[in-house]
């Protein structure tokens, strides 16, 4: 039930994205024809692919009902619908892409947390997804190329929401991958420099012996600075940050683990609009769960610019 109603809702996203692009250039049926090559082709590559290795890649599901959980299959359609939708409708609003994106990540991130799939699987059919849509996008220029041709606007240091999805790889405490989403809001103070301040949450696999045992998700609050630099239509940006953050599992020791959560990030963004940019992420990010805790990130950022 809940399979097809997912299955429902992104039909759904892509008919709406789709129909509103449409409905705003009924007088050029290239862009509209290219609208429905694009986006159709995005979506059946998705569902193809995901099916393909549904069929071919047999890994126990952490809750142990099947061995289907590789690649997650809401992940990837929940990324390819965000995709489309992201597609069509950024020139409208930045907001309709850090919807969409939020909306795809939380879909993952409760796979997770029900004990459906490990964070590796999130991952993977996040990445297939947007890889399809993009893929699907390509096709759809090359079939009807656009007659106009987009500038994207100069990049400064102003007010700007981030969403990131990310990967984390933890590099001690017997942590695996993790999958998370973070949300900064960053606020300049000068030509260059900029205070930040966000949340995130990741869950982590936690092995013992080198044999699973249990999710772990780490929630945690932050406030840093940075310093911007503009590169004509793009921009770059490296931050530190030091906040709190709090751990909880199933096992009694993860109950409610507080500790320090510290570390430094780089982004690379390109203005896509002059409200909206993308890019990624690196960093290294530091906290305790009973022992100390050291991982490497990286994360697909969009940004809303006010």
């Amino acid at each position: 039930m809940k399979r097809k109603l997912l299955s429902a809702l992104c039909l759904l996203t892509m008919l709406c994205a789709s129909a509103q692009s449409v409905s705003d250039s009924l007088r050029d049926h290239r862009r509209w024809q290219r609208s429905v090559v694009s986006a159709g082709t995005g979506a059946a590559l998705t569902v193809g692919i995901t099916q393909a290795l549904k069929s071919s890649v047999h890994e126990m599901r952490p809750d142990r009902t099947d061995n289907h959980s590789f690649p997650s299959r809401h992940s990837s359609w929940a990324f390819a619908a965000a995709g489309i939708l992201s597609h069509e409708l950024c020139s409208h609003s930045g907001w309709w892409v850090v919807g969409a994106q939020f909306a795809a990540s939380a879909i993952g991130q409760q796979r997770i947390m029900a004990g459906r799939h490990y964070p590796g699987d999130v991952l993977a059919g996040a990445a297939l997804g947007i890889a399809a849509t993009e893929a699907g996008y390509w096709l759809g220029s090359l079939i009807f190329p656009s007659r106009t041709r987009h500038t994207a606007p100069l990049a400064g240091n102003r007010a700007r929401l981030h969403l990131g999805t990310a990967a984390m790889f933890p590099l001690s405490g017997g942590f695996r991958t993790s999958y998370g989403t973070a949300a900064d809001v960053c606020v300049p103070v000068s030509e260059n420099i900029f205070v930040t301040a966000g949340a995130s949450l990741h869950t982590l696999p936690l092995y013992v012996s080198g044999a699973y045992d249990q999710m772990v998700n780490k929630g945690a609050v932050k406030a840093g600075a940075g310093y911007f630099f503009p590169l004509g239509r793009w921009y770059a940006q490296t931050e530190a940050y030091a906040g709190v953050a709090l751990c909880t599992g199933k096992e009694h020791k993860f109950s409610r683990c507080y500790s320090f959560n510290g570390g430094a990030a780089g982004s690379m963004m390109r203005m896509v609009t002059d409200k909206l940019s993308v890019g990624v992420r690196g960093g290294y990010d530091y906290f305790r769960a009973h022992r100390s805790v050291h991982s490497l990130s990286l994360s697909l950022v969009t940004a809303v610019n006010f």
